[in-house]
């Protein structure tokens, strides 16, 4: 988090053209049109593959870079809210002084990291329920 507001100020600072900025921001500000709720649910489906991705790395070796390049661009394709990557699109947009720190902390931060952490908890609840069903039943 402190990585990617570090990005934003870099940005902002003179690291983008004023129309990379721009654009950059117009990017941003369609994440953070979302209400509470939209947030949260679109948090989740993030929080099941990043989850899923943290479950398959051990098992992929040698294509660890594709696991990751493919939960990744999922996430992207979907339109999915992630809390560590979305915290730059907040923080941009906290800087050029478009959202205040409220909407940064209670209208991002938090639906996004209870979605992630919901979608991620799902996926090992799953998996945990998968290797005891069996001892379940009998």
């Amino acid at each position: 988090m402190v990585g990617t507001f570090l990005a934003a100020l870099s940005a902002h600072y003179g690291f983008a053209s004023a129309a990379l900025l721009d654009a950059m921001q117009a990017i941003s500000a369609k994440l953070m049109d979302k209400s509470w709720g939209e947030m949260l649910l679109h948090a989740m489906p993030a929080g099941f593959l990043v989850a899923a991705m943290v479950w398959m790395l051990p098992n992929g070796r040698g294509f660890e870079i594709w696991v990751i390049v493919l939960a990744t661009y999922l996430i992207g394709l979907g339109g999915y809210a992630h809390v560590v990557v979305g915290s730059l699109e907040a923080s941009l947009l906290l800087i050029a002084g478009e959202i205040t720190m409220a909407k940064a902390t209670w209208g991002f931060l938090v639906p996004v990291l209870l979605g992630n952490v919901i979608g991620g908890t799902a996926l090992f609840s799953l998996l945990a329920y998968g290797q005891v069903r069996q001892e379940l039943s009998s």
